[in-house]
């Protein structure tokens, strides 16, 4: 569970306690006027938490972690661990300095007290009054740490807490590491290694971080020309147009900065496939409308794409399970890991733009082979009644069941029996099902994962729909092509010694059968619409489902100020 509560990706950051701290020479109004007058920092550490509770105002000083501070400093008696002698210690130099480069990893340094530290680092200690020295000191030490708890809390399991991966990402030891954490930097261990010890450290991780760095670079030094507007730019072309694209090529790295060429040439043909390829474009090296929207977009587009993502991997595990299942609904693919390395990687279908494939943390517990469709509710109300309606023997043309009651009382019904024109679709009493065969909806096996969106991944007989480059056509469910290699390769990984004869010999048999996985496997349904391959290369994907763009606005927003 979050040490610092966030809310969802909806919602804001809910915190246990808040408080403004002690100003540091005159404050009006706030509970700052009852407290004594602090002797020494210790003093003015004790007075403001000891009210963090009575004041619920915003502002950059608002401290989040209240409670941790609280029990980091019972430990300490009090004693400030950044400040020192009167003057802040050298690692409160260096803190602020990791808080400024936090955007280097997606993040806003506002969030983190930038401001009030810089202010209050800028201060002539020396020169104060004994108390106002003491509360100014004791307010810098506190925001450091809450700084510092917060940072290293964000980039152990992201900002934002999102309810769908949150049944997989408890995290009790939390809480402990990062009050260790800081007194180790109090001890003298440098903050921002410390904090980097919390950071996925995964070349995917790794690889987007200095993909925003170098377009964060790009965005400051300035992008190059839009490419005009005109006809598709294909081989043998030059002029104006195909220098603008040679510098955007540039300029993401996907041709040498030198020499230029002035041609559309072989050389500039495959740097254009690679941009096409990284970018989820159709590759035919010809920069026709779809690819030139996507050269010319700004620079901001990609910043934001990859904070975006950046969160999204910080999500997820730190330490992801080197056997695993990794479906990404924005890329259509689902890969299997073992050893940590890719094994294979099939195409998927994902759900529709009005029933989303939601994302998903969780294991695969049991193969179920030859299996029956048993149609959603949904779906027999929205589509099967009203065809019923129409042509009662709409069932057997499909090789439908019609089924009344559960478990040991359910009955098969004749179809024909039934007057459909009078049965309601908001209480429809019998519910469909296809039994296994070549053409049911599921194909020859299903992959069974907990959840609550009743979702799962199955074959399917439908096979031409993933030769689309968009496969957006399912109920919410993910069919997968080669489905029986997935399902062998999980098998074999699962200690089967001959997996691929126990899937025959399944299917030739055309008897529904449950295969329980010895060790369940774990699997993440993603929606990453960026990732790194390496430090090197960083792929895009349309963002299909339009979830960027809320996932953005929250991780701007100011903490506790963003509503749904």
């Amino acid at each position: 569970m979050h040490v610092i509560m966030r809310g969802t990706r909806e919602t804001a950051r809910v915190v246990g306690g808040a408080v403004v701290l002690l100003a540091v020479l005159a404050v009006s109004g706030g509970c700052e006027t009852a407290l004594a007058h602090p002797v020494t920092v210790a003093d003015g550490i004790d007075q403001a938490l000891a009210v963090a509770d009575g004041d619920r105002s915003g502002g950059e000083d608002r401290l989040q972690a209240v409670d941790l501070l609280r029990q980091v400093y019972s430990d300490r008696h009090g004693l400030p661990g950044w400040v020192a002698g009167g003057a802040p210690r050298p690692i409160a130099r260096a803190m602020v300095e990791v808080v400024r480069s936090s955007s280097a990893s997606g993040l806003t340094p506002r969030d983190y007290h930038i401001e009030a530290l810089e202010r209050l680092m800028a201060l002539p200690y020396d020169t104060l009054p004994a108390a106002s020295r003491a509360r100014g000191l004791a307010r810098l030490e506190l925001l450091l740490s809450d700084a510092f708890v917060q940072l290293a809390n964000d980039q152990a399991q992201g900002r934002l807490q999102p309810a769908t991966l949150l049944p997989s990402r408890p995290n009790p030891g939390l809480a402990a590491d990062l009050r260790k954490a800081l007194q180790q930097v109090f001890a003298g261990a440098p903050p921002g290694a410390v904090i980097e010890a919390f950071t996925p450290h995964d070349p995917g991780y790794l690889g987007m971080r200095a993909a925003l760095a170098r377009y964060l670079r790009l965005a400051a030094n300035g992008v190059p020309p839009l490419i005009a507007a005109g006809p598709a730019l294909v081989k043998g072309d030059s002029g104006p147009r195909v220098e603008a694209l040679v510098a955007r090529l540039q300029s993401t790295g996907d041709i040498a900065a030198t020499p230029v060429p002035d041609v559309f040439g072989l050389e500039v043909a495959e740097a254009l496939e690679r941009y096409q390829a990284r970018h989820g474009l159709h590759v035919d090296a010809i920069a026709g409308p779809a690819t030139l929207a996507v050269l010319n977009m700004p620079a901001a587009h990609w910043i934001d794409t990859l904070r975006v993502n950046m969160e999204r991997r910080r999500e997820l595990p730190a330490e992801l399970p080197p056997t695993r299942l990794l479906v990404n609904i924005a890329n259509f693919r689902a890969t299997f890991f073992t050893g940590g390395d890719p094994q294979s990687s099939e195409k998927v279908i994902v759900g529709t733009s009005y029933q989303k494939t939601p994302e998903i943390s969780s294991r695969i517990a049991y193969l179920v082979l030859n299996p029956n469709w048993d149609v959603p509710a949904s779906i027999a109300s929205k589509e099967i009644l009203p065809a019923a309606r129409s042509n009662p023997e709409y069932f057997s043309r499909h090789d439908y069941e019609v089924l009344q009651g559960w478990g040991t009382d359910v009955k098969r019904v004749d179809p024909m029996s039934v007057d459909w024109k009078t049965v309601s679709a908001a209480r429809l009493p019998y519910h469909f099902r296809e039994p296994a065969g070549p053409d049911n909806p599921l194909g020859r096996v299903k992959f069974m994962f907990s959840n609550s969106h009743d979702v799962y991944m199955h074959d399917t007989p439908a096979r031409a729909l993933f030769d689309a480059s968009q496969r957006t056509f399912s109920h919410g469910c993910i069919r997968i092509d080669n489905a029986m290699r997935l399902a062998a390769a999980l098998l074999r990984a699962d200690g089967q010694p001959d997996p691929g004869l126990l899937l025959i010999q399944a299917v030739d048999q055309g008897a529904n059968r449950h295969v329980e996985l010895n060790h369940p496997i774990p699997i993440y349904i993603v929606y990453m619409t960026a990732w790194a391959q390496d430090l090197d290369t960083v792929e895009f994907r349309p963002d299909v489902y339009n979830r960027d763009a809320g996932l953005l606005a929250a991780l701007d927003a100011a903490p506790g100020s963003f509503h749904e």
